[in-house]
């Protein structure tokens, strides 16, 4: 019985995979799924796999242009994904949290 199947992406977003957001985006919307996102967390600055690395005069550049791209096309199968990508535009990275950061 096939009721009961159903498929999601699930995809966690890590500083080389803000890369891979659009793909990703476009899987999603190719094969109808809805696509469960979030972010690498990390305890400490040293973790550099997490986004919050990236300065915001850069992350933000990076993440609006991938929010202009796709959110006028989302879904709410991919409702998740845009979430994720303006919390990451608000959130404070390191930068903020470390006074000695760099």
């Amino acid at each position: 019985n096939g009721r009961n199947k159903r498929l999601n992406l699930d995809f966690t977003i890590t500083t080389p995979g803000l890369f891979e957001v659009e793909n990703m985006f476009e899987l999603s919307l190719k094969h109808d799924v809805t696509i469960i996102t979030k972010q690498t967390f990390a305890f400490s600055p040293e973790v550099f796999m997490s986004v919050k690395v990236i300065p915001h005069r850069i992350l933000d550049r990076i993440v609006t242009g991938i929010l202009s791209r796709i959110e006028p096309r989302a879904t709410d199968k991919q409702q998740g994904m845009i979430d994720i990508l303006k919390q990451m535009i608000t959130q404070k990275n390191y930068h903020e949290q470390f006074q000695n950061y760099l």
